[in-house]
């Protein structure tokens, strides 16, 4: 089976951007996920065959990018600044305090809550994991950060925007 990768451009670029992905560095991703693709092809029939193709190209391609930073390669995470620890759901601490996220749904895995926390840009994830993990109040995020209390508080809201708007279109599977 031969796939013309070429055609899932458009659905590559929603998942560049709402990985927030910069634009001097678009060429890059998008070339990971055409390879993605290439190489993941049968899944992709799968997808075409189920009438979900774009889900499936959008995850696969989210899937790579989301490898890249695991393993130190994308290039808005370095090795000074690697960008979220990975936590498990199975410590009772860590468990309690995502199950204060509004709408939370508790039958996610590690995995799938590690990538969506990958997702979000930088600075929600420190305000998220220092407000619902480390327990610290935003008063003291923001005091870490250097900025107000306000501007933590609009970081957490988009981050649990981000957050769920990654988990509905998991949800469609």
């Amino acid at each position: 089976m031969d796939i013309n990768v070429l055609k899932y451009k458009p659905v590559i670029e929603r998942v560049l951007s709402r990985l927030k992905i910069p634009a001097d560095q678009r060429d890059d991703m998008r070339q990971e996920c055409y390879v993605a693709l290439l190489e993941k092809k049968h899944h992709v029939q799968k997808g075409i065959d189920r009438d979900r193709e774009d889900t499936y190209v959008s995850r696969i391609c989210r899937s790579r990018i989301t490898d890249l930073w695991k393993t130190g390669q994308h290039p808005q995470r370095t090795k000074e600044d690697p960008g979220p620890r990975l936590v498990s759901l199975s410590l009772p601490k860590i468990m309690h305090q995502v199950e204060k996220i509004p709408q939370f749904k508790a039958e996610v895995t590690d995995e799938e809550l590690y990538a969506a926390i990958l997702s979000l840009p930088l600075d929600e994830y420190r305000a998220v994991y220092n407000v619902y993990v480390d327990g610290k109040s935003q008063r003291e995020t923001a005091g870490d950060f250097g900025i107000s209390r306000r501007q933590v508080s609009n970081l957490i809201e988009r981050g649990i925007k981000n957050l769920k708007k990654y988990f509905e279109v998991e949800d469609g599977d």
